[in-house]
């Protein structure tokens, strides 16, 4: 999901991936960072993750359960990425396979995940699984936390590029009320086009399609034109969408 700033009154607007547009405020959850709205698929953002206290960054999961051997590993990973200041947990249950962990983190959408087992140890390597493309690779374990560093600043980069492209690939340009609609109705997204800058207008708008105005762009360059609805003159194009 994405989000763009309402400036006039202080909140941000998210797009999800079938278009509808919804709050995201101070009263909006920004925990998982939506990608799949309802349809219970998340992916934690790298910035969101770090602004939530109670989620880790990373998860080291020793293979196939812990051992005197996988947990000193573990702990001397996870205190080299503790020391720059990156959130770890050790998954030492010893009760639930890996694979049941695995599909855990998944669902919880944990950044980035580190498999350790014996043959690892032996390698001198350990599993780096990415939850932004779903890539797996063998690192080895001198220099695992310089590694880990930048993996998350190359998710964090990857992920805002994913958003705003969909973003950007979602709003489409309208100049007549037939044109709004039919956008609206058969495509979906972020409607760029022109309001009179009236609530009236605004209130007919939303009676006649359920669309509203989401926010008016902080970057829009000053365009005169005439609203879509009343043909008044418009001095700039806002966004409206359909929200949940």
């Amino acid at each position: 999901a994405t989000a763009v700033m309402g400036p006039s009154v202080g909140w941000a607007s998210g797009m999800a991936p079938d278009g509808a547009a919804w709050g995201a405020g101070s009263g909006a959850a920004m925990g998982p960072d939506t990608e799949a709205a309802g349809r219970g698929k998340c992916v934690l953002r790298g910035r969101v993750v770090e602004l939530a206290d109670h989620l880790p960054e990373k998860i080291i999961v020793p293979i196939p359960k812990p051992s005197p051997e996988l947990d000193e590993a573990a702990a001397k990973i996870s205190n080299a990425l503790r020391a720059k200041g990156i959130r770890v947990k050790v998954d030492d249950d010893d009760q639930n396979r890996p694979g049941f962990k695995f599909a855990e983190y998944e669902m919880i959408g944990v950044p980035v995940r580190l498999g350790l087992g014996q043959r690892d140890l032996a390698a001198n390597q350990v599993e780096v699984a990415r939850r932004d493309t779903k890539e797996k690779a063998n690192v080895p374990l001198d220099g695992i936390a310089d590694h880990i560093a930048a993996l998350l600043e190359e998710i964090q980069q990857n992920l805002f590029d994913r958003a705003k492209a969909y973003r950007d690939g979602h709003i489409t340009k309208v100049d007549s009320w037939d044109e709004f609609v039919e956008v609206l109705e058969n495509k979906g997204g972020f409607l760029s086009a022109h309001w009179d800058g009236t609530t009236e207008t605004e209130v007919e708008i939303k009676e006649k399609t359920k669309a509203t105005i989401r926010c008016i762009p902080l970057d829009a360059p000053d365009e005169p034109g005439a609203c879509v609805l009343t043909g008044k003159p418009s001095k700039r194009r806002v966004l409206f969408a359909k929200a949940y």
